[in-house]
């Protein structure tokens, strides 16, 4: 993990998630980038290009004050840090700035506290999430750093979830975090355990990483029993491969009003296929 993107809107809920941010450029040695997109003036007067200068330098200015603050923390000596600054609307930045960066993992803030589902879908990061091709940690704004020991792996059991444990352990290893390989399934079927012994030995035998434990859970809900999972077990953060159709359609499979009653504090990961952290 060398290069993360950090985009910003000076706003509180990304000032939390900034400090997720250090923690983990610091315990990667990786450089971090703080990224801020400001608007482009759609005017056709004269004044356009010295708006476009001014927009320019005040989003320059706020980043070298953060970058400034940055310089403060006890952490900062452990990992680089530059700042960024482009026209443009949010999403058209990210994306750009990820890929002439070649950005490992870019870390957002995203808003509110109604649940997984929103969390992932309801926010420039979600977009960020279903439209670029790199992995992106989604931090919650009640988010806590405290104790990022427990990763949950949600798994469809496809070729792309194998693939991706390598990153799922190279985060876990960061933070000395165990990993729990999720399956959640409608009907315990003699097919479903199958599935499940075969991921499992498949796992053992890559011998990736000590700390690797396998559950398979009924559920009719696939949103309740994640949600029930992730609460009973206490996770730091939840893990997907973000790309698979199957698993937005049960993320999206609940109304609003229900999606409310459940709040998740948990940090959520979305990889994708042949991502590398």
């Amino acid at each position: 993990m060398k290069c993360l993107l950090f985009p910003t809107d000076f706003s509180p809920n990304a000032a939390h998630a900034l400090q997720f941010a250090i923690d983990f450029a610091a315990k990667a040695s990786a450089k971090l980038i703080l990224m801020h997109s400001y608007k482009i003036p759609y005017d056709f007067s004269s004044r356009v290009a010295q708006e476009l200068e001014t927009e320019k330098v005040e989003a320059e200015s706020k980043l070298e004050s953060l970058r400034a603050e940055l310089l403060k923390h006890p952490y900062h000596d452990r990992f680089e840090c530059e700042c960024l600054a482009l026209p443009g609307d949010p999403l058209s930045s990210i994306k750009k700035a990820a890929t002439d960066l070649n950005a490992d993992l870019i870390i957002m803030g995203t808003k509110g506290n109604s649940g997984i589902k929103h969390q992932i879908f309801g926010s420039i990061t979600a977009e960020s999430i279903l439209l670029t091709l790199f992995p992106i940690l989604a931090i919650p704004e009640e988010a806590t750093f405290e104790n990022m020991n427990r990763i949950v792996y949600a798994t469809d059991y496809d070729e792309n979830d194998f693939d991706n444990l390598e990153n799922v352990v190279a985060v876990a290893k960061l933070f000395d975090a165990e990993v729990r390989i999720l399956h959640i399934v409608e009907k315990d079927t003699l097919k479903e355990k199958i599935m499940f012994e075969g991921f499992k030995a498949m796992v053992s035998q890559k011998n990736l990483y000590q700390n690797i434990y396998h559950n398979m859970i009924v559920g009719n809900d696939f949103y309740d029993t994640l949600n029930h999972y992730i609460t009973e077990y206490k996770g730091s953060m939840l893990v997907m491969t973000s790309d698979r159709k199957s698993w937005i359609a049960k993320l999206f499979s609940k109304s609003l009003t229900h999606d409310m009653v459940y709040h998740t504090h948990v940090p959520f990961l979305a990889l994708k296929p042949d991502s590398v952290i």
